[in-house]
């Protein structure tokens, strides 16, 4: 129903005439008139009794009260619920599977005691695809590892980079290494395969998976080597070194990318908790 309509029919029902409505509505009281009767007639029944002195509510315009007091109520809560969430602050932040599980649990407590209503929404996904959102504006902030060839974000770090195995693994100098790493076009991909190369290491791809949990199964089970960040290291898993014939891996540059003009203030604080989360990170070295 038509809430004006509803709003008229409850302003004649509660002051008694259709005079006085239109005084506080506003309106004519040949407005009035018409407005209840275009309700009258989408509904099917008469709403009044109306005599040359008084106007009274007929039985189906007493039943009609309640539920056009509910609509209205109902109207005007979606209408705030709507204002709401369209004045909600929110915050866009990119970051990768490995670095929310760092970076989240010292963010979201301080954000949430200050922001209590703002939205923190996360995006967790490959670096170069969230770089992207940055600069098509569906990120306001991302933290990523530098990839060849994509729009350079800031500098604040760089982290080691390591072999992962299961415990009970232990490569001879002639094995052919199994790898379990992500798709083509991952940093960590690439930089095991080149140390490989260099050191004179076969290897081949056991396992591709762009999920952290599943390669983390199977580097548990002892279907592969992957390469990660020692904060990274899999339950039941360790770390493999020159000790176990194995090449050293040097580092990646950690960025963040942000191309907002200008920062709204909940974006500014998550951006300087991101950086100091970084820079409390255990063997992240935070740029200069």
């Amino acid at each position: 129903m038509d809430s004006d309509l509803l709003r008229t029919f409850l302003a004649v029902a509660e002051l008694g005439g259709f005079s006085a409505a239109g005084k506080q509505l506003n309106l004519t009281q040949s407005a009035v008139s018409l407005q209840i009767k275009r309700l009258e007639e989408r509904i099917g029944v008469s709403l009044f009794d109306r005599t040359s002195r008084s106007v009274a509510l007929t039985e189906a315009g007493a039943i009609l009260v309640p539920y056009a007091q509910r609509i209205l109520r109902l109207n005007g809560e979606a209408e705030e619920a709507i204002v709401k969430s369209a004045e909600m602050q929110e915050v866009r932040v990119g970051m990768t599977d490995e670095q929310a599980v760092v970076y989240l649990p010292f963010v979201l407590p301080i954000f949430t005691a200050r922001y209590p209503d703002a939205r923190l929404a996360v995006v967790c996904d490959e670096s170069p695809e969230l770089v992207e959102r940055v600069h098509d504006g569906l990120l306001d902030i991302a933290i990523t590892i530098r990839h060849p060839n994509s729009n350079g974000g800031t500098v604040i770090g760089q982290e080691a980079l390591c072999w992962v195995a299961a415990k009970d693994f232990a490569p001879s100098d002639s094995d052919v290494i199994p790898l379990a790493v992500n798709p083509d076009g991952c940093v960590y991909r690439a930089t095991a395969i080149a140390a490989l190369n260099r050191a004179g290491r076969r290897w081949r791809i056991a396992f591709t998976s762009a999920n952290p949990t599943s390669t983390n199964i199977a580097v548990q089970t002892g279907l592969g080597v992957a390469v990660k960040t020692e904060r990274a290291l899999p339950e039941g898993c360790r770390v493999l070194g020159p000790e176990d014939g194995m090449p050293t891996l040097g580092s990646v540059v950690v960025e963040m990318h942000s191309v907002a003009p200008v920062l709204t203030e909940p974006v500014r604080m998550v951006r300087d908790l991101l950086l100091e989360a970084a820079a409390r990170h255990e063997g992240f070295a935070a740029a200069v």
